[in-house]
C-alpha cells in the first residue's frame, strides 16, 4: 500500500513539464534562436580564412586579437589604421572584454589564434539568443502574464532587426548594444513598480541594478547618451505629471540620481584617450549628459521643496520647471557657447556620429534615415500591430496610472525617431533597437486579441440558445481570434503561390533571408592574403601594446604615432580599411570610420587621401598625394571605377558635390575627366598608354601592375578586349628614367609585354613626340624593353634594383 502511494505522489513528466513549462519553452526558444544563427552560416564563416562581418566586427577582431596574442590590457590607440597618422579608438571596451574573457577562460587561458577563431564566432550567436531572458521578463512585468511574454521573446530572437545583427561571425557591438539596453530598460521597470508600493532596500538595489546595466550599455557603446536622454525624459516627465495632480514623489528623482551617479562612476575611469576633447569614445559631451541630467534631478528637488513650503498649486510645477530650464540654455548660450555647442553636436551626432562629412549620411548606406515607408517595408503587420498595441497601452495608463505603461509609448517614439522615421534626423541602423519593443507590443497585442476573443465565445455558450445576441457574440469572437491570426500569418495564405520563403509568413521570413552571415567576396580574401604574404613588414608589432602620442598642447590637435622607416601605407577604398589591417596586418589609409578618405577644401587645399587620389588627373600630383600618405601600395576596384556608383561618390566625399566632374549637359559624367583619372587609368587601362573613344590616356610611369584578383568584373573594347577584374595591387615605385637620341619631331615608343597572376597578358606601352634631341621615360616594370624610334627598334634591359632605384640608363 505505501508503494502505491510512493508511486502515486511522485512526480511525472507530465507533471514537470506543466510545473516547469516556461522555463522548458525559454529553453526551447533560446536553443531554437541559436539554431537559426549558426547553422546557415555554419560553413561559410568556418571556410578559409575565418569569416567575421565587415566592417566594424573586423575591426573588433583586431582588438580581441591583439590584446589576448599580445598578453596585455586592450589598445586605445592604433598605428595600423589611418596611417600614416594613427587613429584613437572610439569603440568602448566591454564587448572586446567579453570576447576575450570568454575565449581565454575556454582555452583554459592559453589562447590561439586557432583557438579564437574556433570561439569568437560562436558569442554573437550567443549574445544574440540572449534576449530572450530580458524581454521575456520586462514583458511579464509590464503586462503580469507568462504566456504574453514567452510570446514575445520568440518574435524577439526572430526579429529581422535583431537576427541579421546576430548571426554566427556577426562580431560587431550591435548586438550587446540591444542586450544591455534592455537588460537596463527592466530594471528601471522593476524599480519604478516597487518605488510607487515603498521605497525600501529592494527599491534601492533595483535603482543600482539599473545604473549598473545602463553602466554596462556605455561600456559597450558611447552612443549611450542617447538612451540616458531616454530615461531622463521619461523619470522628468513621469515626475511632473504626477506633481501636477497633486502626488509628491520624490522617489522618482533620487531614482534619476541613482542610475546617473552609477553608470558615471562606471564609465569615469576610461576617459581620456587622448582627452576630453580629441576623442569618439568618452569626452565632454558624456560630461555634460551627466552633470545636466543630475543636475536638473536637484533642480527639480529644489523647486519642489519651495513649492512645497510656499503652498505653490502644483499645476504650475512644469510651468517652473520649463522656464527654467529654457533660462538655463539662454544663459549657457550666452556665457558659454563652447560648451552649448558640444550639446548642439551630440544632437547631431544622431544623424552623422563621429564622421565629419557633409555627404555621409547620403553616402552610406546605415545612416540614411528609414523613414516611415522604409520601417513598414522592413516590419510590415508587426509595425501595424505594435502602433495598435501602443494606442492600448496608453489607454491602460490613463487607467491605472502605472508608470511602466507610460514608458512604453516613450520607448517607442523615441526609437522610431533615431531611426529616421521623419528624415531629417536618425539613422536606419538604430532599426535593431525596435526588436524588443516590436516583440513586446505584437505578443501583448494578439494576446489581448485572442484573450478577448476567446472569453467573447465562452459568454456565448452562457446565452440562451434563442438569444438574439448569440450568434453576433459567436462572430465577434471568431473575428477578433482571426484577426489575431491574421496579424500572426500574413500575408500567408494568400502567398502560397511565391517561392521559398515569400510563401511563408512575414514574421518567418527573416530566419530564411537574415540568417547567414553577409561575408566579402572570394576576390577580397585572396587579395588579402596575398598582401600579407608578398608585401614587406611594415616594422610595426601586430599584436603590440602601442603608446599613445597624446595631443599637441600648442595646436590641440592629437599628435601623429612615430613610424619607423620601414613603414608603408596601403591605400584602397574606405570600406577595405579595417580587412587590410586585421586579415593582411598591413597599414590601411583610408578605413570604414571615414579616415583617409580625402579632402577638396573650398580654399583649394588638398587632405591627401582616397578620394583624392583616385580623381586627380594628373600622375605628378598624384604621386607628391602617396608620398605625404607614406603609401607604398594601391589598390584599385573596378567597383571605384564605376561611372554611375562609386566614382560619384568619391566625388562627393572629395568635395559634397559632383562641380567640375560633369558634362555640358549638367547631368552625365564629364568622360574625359573620368578617363584620366587614376582610377580609371588603374583599374581600366593598367596604367598603360591608351586611346578611348579617340581619347588619348597617357601611361603612368610609377605604378606597376603587382597582382589582380581572378573574377572578370567587365570588358572594354580597347585594342584588344580588356578584362577589367574586381581588383588589382599596384605598387608604387620609382621607376627607371631611360633616356637616349632621337630625331626632333620624331615620335618615340616603349613597351614591354606583361603577364598577371592570372595568366593574362597585355602590353604597357608609352610614346611622345619630342622636339629636342632627346628622349625619356620613366618606366615602372623590370624586364626587356622595346623602344621604337622613328624606324629603328632597340632593346634594353631594366633590373628590379633600377625600378626601385630610380636609376637613369642611357640607351
Amino acid at each position: 500500500m505505501k508503494t502505491i502511494d510512493k508511486i502515486r505522489g511522485a512526480a511525472t513528466p507530465t507533471r514537470f513539464i506543466k510545473k516547469n513549462i516556461v522555463f522548458i519553452a525559454l529553453v526551447a526558444i533560446f536553443i531554437f534562436a541559436l539554431a537559426i544563427r549558426i547553422l546557415p552560416s555554419f560553413d561559410i564563416v568556418f571556410s578559409d580564412p575565418v569569416k567575421y562581418s565587415y566592417d566594424d566586427g573586423i575591426y573588433h577582431m583586431r582588438l580581441v586579437e591583439n590584446m589576448l596574442l599580445g598578453n596585455h590590457s586592450r589598445i586605445y590607440f592604433d598605428p595600423f589604421t589611418n596611417f600614416p597618422h594613427g587613429s584613437y579608438i572610439h569603440f568602448t571596451p566591454l564587448f572586446d572584454w567579453i570576447f576575450a574573457a570568454v575565449i581565454w577562460l575556454i582555452s583554459l587561458g592559453k589562447p590561439t589564434l586557432e583557438s579564437i577563431n574556433k570561439i569568437a564566432p560562436f558569442i554573437p550567436a550567443v549574445m544574440g539568443a540572449g534576449i530572450v531572458l530580458p524581454v521575456y521578463f520586462l514583458c511579464k512585468a509590464i503586462f503580469k502574464n507568462r504566456a504574453t511574454a514567452v510570446l514575445a521573446a520568440f518574435f524577439a530572437v526572430i526579429s529581422p532587426v535583431s537576427l541579421f545583427r546576430s548571426v554566427l561571425g556577426y562580431s560587431d557591438h550591435h548586438v550587446s548594444e540591444v542586450l544591455l539596453s534592455t537588460l537596463a530598460i527592466l530594471f528601471l521597470v522593476l524599480a519604478l513598480q516597487h518605488g510607487r508600493k515603498k521605497q525600501d532596500k529592494k527599491f534601492w538595489i533595483l535603482a543600482v541594478l539599473c545604473g549598473f546595466s545602463l553602466g554596462l550599455y556605455f561600456l559597450a557603446w558611447t552612443g549611450a547618451t542617447m538612451f540616458l536622454f531616454l530615461f531622463f525624459c521619461f523619470l522628468v516627465f513621469y515626475y511632473l505629471l504626477r506633481y501636477f495632480f497633486g502626488d509628491r514623489q520624490n522617489w522618482i528623482l533620487w531614482l534619476g540620481i541613482t542610475i546617473f551617479f552609477i553608470s558615471f562612476l562606471m564609465i569615469l575611469p576610461f576617459f581620456g584617450h587622448p582627452d576630453l576633447f580629441n576623442t569618439y569614445m568618452y569626452n565632454i559631451v558624456h560630461i555634460l549628459a551627466f552633470s545636466l541630467g543630475t543636475g536638473t534631478f536637484f533642480m527639480l528637488l529644489i523647486i519642489d521643496r519651495l513649492f512645497f513650503k510656499k503652498g505653490i498649486n502644483p499645476k504650475l510645477m512644469p510651468l517652473y520647471f520649463t522656464l527654467a530650464l529654457g533660462l538655463f540654455f539662454v544663459l549657457l548660450r550666452i556665457f558659454s557657447p563652447s560648451i552649448f555647442g558640444y550639446l548642439v553636436s551630440a544632437v547631431k551626432e544622431v544623424n552623422t556620429g563621429m564622421v565629419e562629412y557633409i555627404m555621409a549620411r547620403e553616402l552610406v548606406s546605415e545612416m540614411q534615415p528609414a523613414s516611415f515607408g522604409g520601417l513598414v517595408q522592413l516590419f510590415q503587420m508587426v509595425l501595424v500591430g505594435s502602433l495598435v498595441a501602443i494606442a492600448f497601452a496608453i489607454y491602460e495608463f490613463f487607467k491605472t496610472r502605472k508608470p511602466e505603461t507610460l514608458f512604453l509609448p516613450l520607448w517607442l517614439v523615441f526609437i522610431l525617431l533615431m531611426t529616421g522615421v521623419i528624415p531629417f534626423w536618425g539613422q536606419a541602423r538604430f532599426a535593431y533597437y525596435l526588436a524588443p519593443i516590436f516583440s513586446i507590443l505584437l505578443a501583448y497585442l494578439l494576446s489581448e486579441l485572442i484573450s478577448f476573443g476567446w472569453e467573447s465565445l465562452q459568454k456565448a455558450k452562457e446565452l440562451a440558445n434563442d438569444s438574439p445576441y448569440k450568434k453576433y457574440v459567436n462572430y465577434g469572437g471568431l473575428s477578433i481570434i482571426f484577426i489575431a491570426f491574421f496579424v500572426l500569418l500574413y500575408p500567408f495564405p494568400f502567398n502560397l503561390d511565391s517561392s521559398f520563403p515569400k510563401s511563408l509568413p512575414y514574421i518567418l521570413q527573416p530566419i530564411a533571408y537574415n540568417s547567414k552571415l553577409m561575408s566579402a567576396s572570394k576576390d577580397r580574401y585572396d587579395l588579402l592574403s596575398w598582401l600579407k604574404t608578398n608585401t614587406p613588414d611594415p616594422g610595426v608589432d601586430y599584436y603590440g601594446l602601442y603608446q599613445e602620442p597624446g595631443v599637441n598642447k600648442e595646436t590641440g590637435q592629437v599628435n601623429d604615432y612615430e613610424y619607423p622607416d620601414s613603414s608603408y601605407g596601403v591605400l584602397a577604398v574606405w570600406d577595405l580599411g579595417h580587412m587590410i589591417t586585421y586579415y593582411s596586418h598591413r597599414m590601411a589609409i583610408a578605413n570604414p570610420f571615414q579616415e583617409g578618405i580625402g579632402r577638396k577644401n573650398s580654399d583649394g587645399s588638398v587632405i591627401p587621401g582616397w578620394s583624392t587620389f583616385f580623381l586627380e588627373k594628373n600622375e605628378q600630383t598624384a604621386t607628391q598625394y602617396l608620398d605625404s600618405l607614406k603609401a607604398k601600395y594601391v589598390i584599385a576596384d573596378s567597383a571605384s571605377a564605376n561611372t554611375d556608383g562609386v566614382y560619384q561618390h568619391m566625388i562627393k566625399w572629395q568635395q559634397d558635390n559632383l562641380d567640375g566632374f560633369l558634362a555640358q549637359d549638367g547631368k552625365s559624367i564629364d568622360m574625359e575627366r573620368y578617363y584620366n583619372s587614376m582610377i580609371a587609368k588603374l583599374a581600366l587601362f593598367d596604367g598603360k598608354k591608351t586611346n578611348i573613344n579617340r581619347l588619348d590616356v597617357p601611361a603612368l610611369s610609377h605604378f606597376r601592375l603587382v597582382y589582380e584578383s581572378a573574377t572578370t568584373d567587365f570588358s572594354l573594347k580597347i585594342d584588344d578586349n580588356q578584362d577589367i577584374k574586381k581588383y588589382k595591387i599596384f605598387e608604387y615605385v620609382k621607376g627607371a628614367v631611360i633616356s637616349g637620341s632621337t630625331i626632333p619631331g620624331s615620335e618615340v615608343e616603349i613597351y614591354i609585354n606583361i603577364k598577371t597572376n592570372q595568366d593574362r597578358d597585355f602590353t604597357y606601352k608609352n610614346s611622345e613626340i619630342f622636339q629636342n634631341e632627346r628622349f625619356e621615360f620613366t618606366v615602372p616594370y623590370a624586364g626587356r624593353y622595346t623602344i621604337k624610334i622613328g624606324q629603328q627598334t632597340k632593346e634594353i634591359e631594366v633590373s628590379e634594383n633600377n625600378i626601385l632605384n630610380g636609376d637613369i640608363i642611357k640607351l
